[in-house]
């Protein structure tokens, strides 16, 4: 199972490592050196001013390691910087190259040991970085200490001076190294700069979460969540922050990304803001790998204003739904470009046609033939005047039977205020238009038992007359009042 190491314990490793390398070089090399002194006074001023030497470089090599020492979990946006194994590997291959060179060159140019050696780790830093060029370096020094520094193959010196030498070589190798990454990260500070220059001004909030924690929060991401800065979310689990239903659909997408397969993260979710009351966001993100282990990095967006007007024109078409089928009724419009028509289930059922089907033809196909053309023609006059269209049609159903359907519609305006089509409801007429005809033929018939109980009266009338003018031949008084005779009349003249 392969051991993974945070940043910190991977620095603390390199540091032990690189101590145990140099303090065994140093003894070793030293004395070698104290080894070349002839007389007892020399040997022990050069052992005190070596052990000076040691103590001022353990001490300077503990102050860096312990200035520069990473935090145990990375929280700002720049990514860890691992080791690029092409690029150390490249570093090594060229002083190794060198080497093999100047050995087969090695007659025509010594005694001049640096030679090709000097350029070497120049290149050898400027690829591998700070940590391919300081190995690349102790290498070569090692090398040509070994093969050109006489004794030739040998690490025997004959000469104190060429401790120099080997010395100033390899410091100038580790100036090389650091002289490149000194320059690299004033470009990466730079390019980070303007990249974190550019997140805390979006209007969009920016995140990191590994191992489910917030690693990283912009200010945006912070104020989205109510947090007066990003200190106050870094650490913070971020199950609790979002609201237990919608966690359990994103847990593993957050807790175990997998970092190789590159998984995008789109998520729309409600997570809690500082003050209680519940925010919606919509998460876009990406896994990527860093310290070696999986983690996500996203943008946060606040569309609760957004899902807010979603639900409320969701409720209003859910209102609007109900009362249209307690109504009886269905929604149709008429797009005028297109020519198409599109129905409302209720709409589609009331026009005895099948739902979906955009055209006009479709779903006319079952109107009356003798209403069709006042119908078409209405639609359009009222879409070409901008008015209100008010009708009534027949359709005829598979069984025959005719029904009677009402319509009223608006026109609809595109963007440039121009009207585009009709927008309107249908509603199944029939029984009213079947009370709207019994009616009036009851009202017929009763004018017609009218007519005939007048024309009774009118004859009654002329009858008493007949009686009461044969009483007055006969010097009787009349039997009858018929002063309300004329009223009678009147009225018979006027009825039709």
């Amino acid at each position: 199972m392969m051991i993974r190491f945070s940043a910190r314990q991977g620095y603390i490793i390199g540091i032990v490592s690189g101590y145990f390398f140099f303090a065994g070089a140093w003894v070793l090399l030293s004395n070698r050196l104290l080894s070349m002194f002839a007389s007892i006074e020399a040997m022990l001023t050069f052992q005190t001013i070596k052990g000076l030497i040691f103590v001022f470089i353990t001490t300077l090599l503990l102050l860096i390691a312990l200035i520069a020492v990473p935090a145990d979990t990375p929280t700002g946006l720049s990514p860890v910087r691992r080791v690029l194994w092409p690029r150390l590997i490249a570093a090594q291959a060229i002083p190794a190259l060198a080497v093999l060179v100047q050995i087969e060159l090695w007659e025509w140019i010594q005694p001049y040991s640096y030679f090709l050696l000097y350029p070497a780790i120049f290149f050898s830093s400027w690829i591998g970085g700070l940590t391919g060029g300081v190995i690349a370096t102790l290498g070569t020094t090692l090398a040509v200490w070994y093969i050109f520094i006489p004794v030739p193959y040998s690490f025997s010196i004959e000469r104190p001076t060429s401790f120099i030498s080997i010395g100033l070589f390899f410091a100038m190798g580790v100036m090389f190294s650091l002289t490149h990454h000194r320059l690299r990260s004033a470009e990466r500070n730079a390019s980070d700069n303007k990249f974190y220059a550019l997140v805390e001004h979006s209007l969009a909030g920016l995140y990191i979460i590994q191992d489910g924690r917030i690693r990283y929060a912009s200010p945006e991401f912070a104020r989205l969540l109510g947090q007066p800065g990003p200190d106050r979310l870094i650490g913070q689990p971020v199950r609790d922050l979002i609201v237990p239903e919608d966690w359990r659909r994103v847990a593993a997408r957050i807790e175990q990304p997998d970092a190789d397969a590159r998984d995008e993260l789109r998520q729309s979710l409600r997570a809690r803001h500082a003050d209680g009351h519940l925010i919606d966001l919509d998460l876009y993100g990406r896994t990527f790998s860093q310290d070696g282990r999986p983690a996500v990095i996203g943008l946060a967006v606040d569309v609760t204003p957004h899902r807010a007007a979603e639900r409320a024109r969701d409720a209003a078409q859910r209102r609007l739904a109900l009362a249209l089928a307690a109504g009886g009724m269905g929604v149709w419009e008429w797009h005028s470009p297109s020519d198409t028509l599109s129905c409302s289930p209720e709409c589609a059922r009331l026009l005895g046609v099948e739902e979906g089907n955009p055209s006009p033809q479709a779903n006319l196909s079952r109107v009356h033939p003798d209403d069709l053309e006042r119908l078409t023609r209405e639609t359009r006059e009222a879409l070409a005047g901008q008015h209100t269209l008010v009708t009534e049609f027949r359709i005829v159903r598979p069984n025959r039977e005719i029904e009677w359907l009402a319509s009223l519609a608006a026109p609809r305006y595109d963007d440039k205020g121009q009207p585009v089509g009709l927008i309107g409801t249908l509603r199944d007429i029939t029984d009213h238009r079947r009370i709207l005809d019994e009616l009036r033929q009851r009202n017929e018939e009763l004018e017609q038992l009218n007519t005939a109980a007048v024309g009774r009266e009118i004859d009654m009338i002329a009858l008493k007359r007949q009686i009461n003018a044969l009483s007055a031949e006969t010097g009787r008084t009349p039997p009858y009042d018929l002063s309300f005779a004329e009223d009678v009349e009147a009225d018979r003249i006027a009825s039709p």
